[in-house]
């Protein structure tokens, strides 16, 4: 396996449920490598979304360490997260998340907003560049001045998927990307998912219900009953 880049030890996840708490998983351990990419499949409410959220630094594991690039990132404090968020991770939400008052491009741009000048390069130059460069690798080319409502679903995903692109970051996690998207566009965008992963050196872990998107991942693995197993490839 190539250098880790992003590691789970011991995490633990549950929520409150009637009197007591509802157990998500326990003990979970995950490694994955710059150039890699991993599949996490499990049937709804098995904890999938909860898990990428906590890879994602939106919420603090009750139990167990997250490391990126070496450094224990398990209990920063908000604004710490958020900033390591912005830089390092690229997050697909599974509903989009687009702002509708800001253009197709200027959501794609959004990341740059955040980001320490010096990181981004301000909103024009190279970082609107790559911005317009995604928007035409998803199939939006032209578009970017539309608004998210004229927009298809399929189309807004592909916005998000830019959009989690645009700083390079480290990781990209990714709920359920092509959920929206007919065949030929899902594979597409599948492809150049995992194609910028290998050939950039950044880790890719996608939640999926599909087989046939995780028939493409280096690595499956299935949550269920408690715990997150890696399956046996071909």
């Amino acid at each position: 396996m190539s250098v880790p880049v992003l590691e789970l030890r011991g995490l633990s996840a549950s929520f409150p449920s009637g009197q007591g708490r509802r157990t998500l998983f326990t003990d979970v351990d995950l490694t994955v490598g710059g150039g890699e990419t991993a599949a996490i499949l499990g049937r709804s409410g098995s904890g999938k979304t909860t898990l990428l959220t906590l890879l994602g630094l939106m919420q603090r594991p009750e139990h167990g360490t997250i490391t990126l690039a070496g450094r224990d990132v398990s209990s920063l404090s908000d604004a710490d997260a958020a900033r390591l968020r912005n830089r390092h991770i690229g997050f697909v939400f599974q509903n989009y998340s687009l702002i509708p008052h800001l253009s197709v491009l200027d959501n794609v741009l959004v990341p740059a907003t955040y980001a320490p000048r010096d990181v981004a390069g301000g909103r024009r130059g190279r970082v609107r560049r790559r911005a317009e460069d995604l928007l035409d690798a998803v199939g939006l080319g032209g578009r970017g001045q539309d608004l998210p409502l004229r927009l298809s679903g399929g189309e807004q995903q592909r916005v998000a998927i830019a959009r989690a692109l645009l700083l390079e970051p480290a990781v990209v996690l990714a709920d359920e990307p092509t959920g929206a998207l007919d065949e030929q566009t899902g594979a597409r965008v599948l492809d150049m998912l995992v194609a910028t992963a290998r050939h950039e050196g950044r880790c890719l872990v996608v939640v999926t219900h599909d087989d046939a998107v995780a028939g493409v991942m280096d690595r499956v693995f299935r949550l269920g009953e408690g715990t997150l197993r890696e399956e046996d490839r071909p």
